[in-house]
């Protein structure tokens, strides 16, 4: 069983968790993803109060989903459903091979709908190996404390840069658009073949790169 946080044997769970498990959840075509994409799920650890003696107000406990990858892709869509069906807070760990990448939503209940969360933002790392890792779970707080704090790790904000889930999510979706406008932007600049143009979609690259480094360092 993988653990990458070295966490209390008091926290160990261990339980398969069957594909079928969330078949009412996904249409056929989703079913067919997660078969063609998963090998197996495990439900590794749990944080409660009864294995860490924290509790916390929005979460009740934080379970640990460790997934064994058939490929190297990003199952985002697939986590994000499978997070909504999950009353809890969840740190999803994918592995394909000797390589891993983490997951963790920011959700909230579903107004009209019971055992349904709603997914605010999905925060999650690059491919790395086990003696790379450097992610923590600091059991310190309470359990709120615990994810939020994982979070602000997954999203790249040094922790004192950022005092709340909303702020975290707010600057997150920023640093997403501005990362995409980047992509596009040296996408355009790779075809481009006037000069003059080259130059002003240069000069709106470092534009954006400056905005990037000062919303890091804010």
């Amino acid at each position: 069983m993988v653990d990458l946080f070295n966490l209390p044997i008091s926290t160990v769970y261990g339980q398969t968790i069957p594909k079928k498990m969330f078949d009412a959840h996904l249409s056929n075509k989703q079913k067919k993803i997660l078969t063609d994409k998963i090998s197996k799920m495990t439900w590794t650890h749990k944080l409660a109060p009864a294995t860490i003696n924290l509790s916390g107000k929005y979460f009740a406990e934080i379970q640990i989903i460790h997934i064994e990858l058939k490929r190297d892709d990003r199952i985002s869509e697939l986590l994000a459903i499978i997070g909504k069906s999950v009353p809890y807070g969840v740190i999803f760990v994918m592995q394909f091979g000797d390589r891993f990448y983490i997951s963790a939503s920011a959700k909230h209940p579903h107004p009209t709908l019971a055992d349904t969360s709603v997914i605010d933002w999905e925060f999650a790392s690059d491919w790395f190996t086990a003696a790379d890792n450097t992610f923590q779970l600091n059991l310190r707080e309470s359990l709120d404390a615990v994810f939020f704090d994982f979070c602000k790790q997954l999203s790249g904000f040094k922790p004192k840069e950022v005092d709340s889930m909303a702020e975290l999510i707010e600057k997150s979706a920023k640093l997403f658009q501005l990362q995409k406008d980047i992509n596009k932007l040296r996408s355009a600049i790779s075809t481009c073949k006037q000069f003059n143009k080259k130059v002003e979609l240069n000069l709106r690259l470092k534009k954006i790169e400056k905005c990037i480094e000062n919303l890091l360092n804010s």
